[in-house]
C-alpha cells in the first residue's frame, strides 16, 4: 500500500491550501520522521492509525477526496510470509 501523499499535498497547493510535512505532523500527531518516510515512499508498513489520521487530515482539506484517490493498494503473493523474532513462518494472515 502506498499513500498518495505528495499528490495530495500538490492538490492542496493547487487549491491554495498551504500544507507542510511539519504542519501535517502537528495536526495528526504522527512523528515528523514517519511523515518524511511516507512522503519519500520508504515507509513499507504504515500503521493503520497513520492511514486513518492522514485520510482524515486530507479529507478535511479536500472534501471530495475518495479512498481510491488516497491510497494505492498493491497485489501480493499469498499466503503471506510472516517474520517474527528471526523465524520465518508461512501461514494464514489471521494466525
Amino acid at each position: 500500500m502506498r499513500i498518495k501523499f505528495n499528490e495530495l499535498k500538490a492538490k492542496c497547493k493547487d487549491m491554495d491550501i498551504k500544507v507542510t510535512n511539519e504542519e501535517i505532523s502537528i495536526a495528526t500527531g504522527i512523528n515528523i520522521g514517519a511523515i518524511e518516510k511516507i512522503a519519500s515512499g520508504r515507509f513499507e508498513m504504515v500503521n493503520a492509525k497513520y492511514v486513518d489520521a492522514l485520510y482524515t487530515y486530507f479529507k478535511q482539506r479536500l472534501p471530495d477526496l475518495k479512498v481510491e484517490d488516497f491510497i494505492i493498494l498493491r497485489s501480493i503473493h499469498l499466503p503471506i510470509s510472516v517474520e517474527s523474532r528471526g523465524i520465518k513462518r508461512k501461514g494464514r494472515a489471521d494466525q
